[in-house]
Protein backbone atom coordinates (compact mmCIF):
# COMPACT_ATOMS: atom_id res chain seq x y z
CA UNK A 1 0.00 0.00 0.00
CA UNK A 2 2.94 2.53 0.95
CA UNK A 3 2.31 5.97 1.71
CA UNK A 4 0.62 7.21 -1.69
CA UNK A 5 2.11 10.23 -2.98
CA UNK A 6 3.14 13.50 -1.10
CA UNK A 7 5.74 16.29 -0.84
CA UNK A 8 8.90 15.70 1.16
CA UNK A 9 12.06 17.78 2.56
CA UNK A 10 15.13 15.73 1.22
CA UNK A 11 18.28 16.60 2.44
CA UNK A 12 21.74 15.35 0.98
CA UNK A 13 23.02 11.52 2.28
CA UNK A 14 26.41 13.17 2.62
CA UNK A 15 25.18 14.75 5.70
CA UNK A 16 22.74 12.18 7.03
CA UNK A 17 22.61 8.62 5.81
CA UNK A 18 19.86 6.57 5.91
CA UNK A 19 20.96 2.71 4.83
CA UNK A 20 17.87 2.05 2.20
CA UNK A 21 15.78 5.00 1.46
CA UNK A 22 15.82 8.48 0.15
CA UNK A 23 16.42 10.79 3.18
CA UNK A 24 13.79 13.09 3.85
CA UNK A 25 11.64 14.95 6.23
CA UNK A 26 7.65 14.51 5.36
CA UNK A 27 4.94 17.77 4.83
CA UNK A 28 2.19 15.59 3.13
CA UNK A 29 1.36 11.89 2.10
CA UNK A 30 -1.67 9.42 1.33
CA UNK A 31 -2.27 12.30 -1.54
CA UNK A 32 -3.31 11.64 -5.06
CA UNK A 33 -1.17 12.09 -7.75
CA UNK A 34 -2.35 15.31 -9.36
CA UNK A 35 -3.37 16.61 -5.93
CA UNK A 36 0.45 16.47 -4.99
CA UNK A 37 1.49 18.11 -7.99
CA UNK A 38 -0.51 20.95 -7.06
CA UNK A 39 0.36 21.39 -3.95
CA UNK A 40 4.42 20.92 -4.93
CA UNK A 41 3.28 23.85 -7.53
CA UNK A 42 1.62 26.23 -4.60
CA UNK A 43 4.36 25.62 -2.27
CA UNK A 44 7.39 26.10 -4.71
CA UNK A 45 5.55 29.59 -5.52
CA UNK A 46 4.87 30.60 -2.31
CA UNK A 47 7.82 29.59 -0.04
CA UNK A 48 10.34 28.64 -2.54
CA UNK A 49 12.27 25.43 -3.42
CA UNK A 50 14.33 25.29 0.01
CA UNK A 51 13.84 25.10 3.76
CA UNK A 52 16.51 25.08 6.32
CA UNK A 53 15.88 22.10 8.76
CA UNK A 54 16.67 21.85 12.55
CA UNK A 55 17.56 18.22 13.32
CA UNK A 56 17.59 16.93 16.86
CA UNK A 57 20.12 14.38 16.73
CA UNK A 58 20.72 13.97 20.37
CA UNK A 59 16.91 13.00 21.73
CA UNK A 60 16.58 9.56 19.03
CA UNK A 61 12.66 8.84 18.84
CA UNK A 62 10.92 5.97 17.68
CA UNK A 63 7.99 6.26 15.79
CA UNK A 64 5.18 4.03 16.20
CA UNK A 65 3.48 2.23 13.07
CA UNK A 66 0.48 3.37 11.73
CA UNK A 67 1.94 6.96 12.17
CA UNK A 68 -0.80 8.83 10.09
CA UNK A 69 -3.97 8.75 9.74
CA UNK A 70 -4.74 7.32 6.61
CA UNK A 71 -1.43 4.36 7.92
CA UNK A 72 -1.91 0.71 8.01
CA UNK A 73 1.61 -0.04 6.93
CA UNK A 74 2.73 -1.90 9.76
CA UNK A 75 5.90 -0.25 9.59
CA UNK A 76 7.68 1.53 12.87
CA UNK A 77 10.60 3.88 12.43
CA UNK A 78 13.12 5.72 14.34
CA UNK A 79 15.11 9.10 13.88
CA UNK A 80 14.99 12.71 14.80
CA UNK A 81 12.13 15.28 15.36
CA UNK A 82 12.77 18.24 13.18
CA UNK A 83 11.97 22.21 13.29
CA UNK A 84 11.66 24.52 10.53
CA UNK A 85 10.65 28.08 10.26
CA UNK A 86 8.80 27.30 7.32
CA UNK A 87 6.62 25.28 8.64
CA UNK A 88 4.80 27.38 9.81
CA UNK A 89 4.02 28.82 5.72
CA UNK A 90 3.61 25.09 4.51
CA UNK A 91 1.10 24.11 6.97
CA UNK A 92 -1.98 26.47 5.97
CA UNK A 93 -0.99 25.72 2.11
CA UNK A 94 -0.59 22.13 2.93
CA UNK A 95 -4.48 22.25 5.18
CA UNK A 96 -6.06 23.47 1.61
CA UNK A 97 -5.30 19.74 0.28
CA UNK A 98 -6.41 16.31 1.05
CA UNK A 99 -3.70 14.76 2.68
CA UNK A 100 -1.97 13.63 5.95
CA UNK A 101 0.69 15.47 7.33
CA UNK A 102 3.01 14.78 10.58
CA UNK A 103 2.01 15.47 14.02
CA UNK A 104 5.98 16.31 14.49
CA UNK A 105 8.30 17.08 11.63
CA UNK A 106 10.68 14.58 11.55
CA UNK A 107 12.99 11.82 10.00
CA UNK A 108 13.00 8.48 10.05
CA UNK A 109 16.39 6.84 9.60
CA UNK A 110 15.22 3.38 9.78
CA UNK A 111 11.88 1.38 8.90
CA UNK A 112 10.93 -1.94 9.98
CA UNK A 113 8.14 -3.70 11.65
CA UNK A 114 9.86 -4.85 14.98
CA UNK A 115 11.52 -1.67 16.94
CA UNK A 116 13.84 -4.20 18.73
CA UNK A 117 15.90 -4.45 15.45
CA UNK A 118 17.24 -0.41 15.64
CA UNK A 119 20.09 0.95 17.38
CA UNK A 120 19.78 4.55 17.40
CA UNK A 121 22.46 6.97 17.07
CA UNK A 122 23.33 10.12 19.20
CA UNK A 123 24.34 12.77 17.07
CA UNK A 124 24.76 16.87 18.08
CA UNK A 125 21.76 18.61 16.77
CA UNK A 126 22.39 20.13 13.58
CA UNK A 127 20.78 22.02 10.72
CA UNK A 128 20.69 21.21 6.63
CA UNK A 129 18.91 23.05 3.65
CA UNK A 130 16.80 20.84 2.03
CA UNK A 131 15.11 20.66 -1.08
CA UNK A 132 11.31 20.76 -1.66
CA UNK A 133 9.96 17.32 -3.71
CA UNK A 134 7.28 15.69 -5.21
CA UNK A 135 7.35 12.07 -4.48
CA UNK A 136 6.06 8.46 -5.26
CA UNK A 137 6.12 6.85 -2.14
CA UNK A 138 2.96 3.80 -3.08
CA UNK A 139 5.73 1.00 -2.44
CA UNK A 140 5.54 -0.94 0.63
CA UNK A 141 9.43 -0.92 0.69
CA UNK A 142 10.61 2.09 0.90
CA UNK A 143 14.13 1.19 -1.12
CA UNK A 144 11.44 1.86 -4.15
CA UNK A 145 10.39 5.41 -3.14
CA UNK A 146 10.92 7.62 -5.45
CA UNK A 147 11.66 11.37 -6.43
CA UNK A 148 9.00 12.38 -8.96
CA UNK A 149 10.51 16.48 -8.95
Amino acid sequence: MGYGFGLWLVYSQSLLKTPNHIGHVTLSCFMQKNEASKLYDDLISKCGKTAPVLFFGKNPKLYEANYYTHDNNDICSWGYDCYSKKWESFKPICDKYICDQPKQLHTSIEYHTNFETFKPKFMDNFEIECDIKLVDITSDKPEEWKIIK
